[in-house]
């Protein structure tokens, strides 16, 4: 098992949910995950911001507009 592979396990993500915190097209977790392509340091450091607890910030920007559509819809 790749380090990437052992991230998610712990994580409990899927590929698409690893892709889309890390800001990744899903063959890109699949090539890292294999091993098919090294991981870059970015990637590397953003894998250890999530698992600490740190989410990238247009992840946190993406949470906060679907927050506000969500609730812009319920006031319907």
């Amino acid at each position: 098992m790749t380090p990437f592979a052992a991230w998610r396990a712990r994580l409990g993500l899927s590929k698409s949910e690893a892709a889309r915190v890390l800001g990744l097209s899903r063959n890109s977790v699949i090539a890292y995950e294999t091993g098919r392509r090294p991981l870059p340091r970015h990637v590397a450091l953003a894998c250890a911001a999530v698992e600490g607890g740190i989410a990238p910030i247009y992840f946190m920007v993406l949470e906060r507009s679907e927050s506000k559509c969500n609730s812009e819809n319920s006031n319907d």
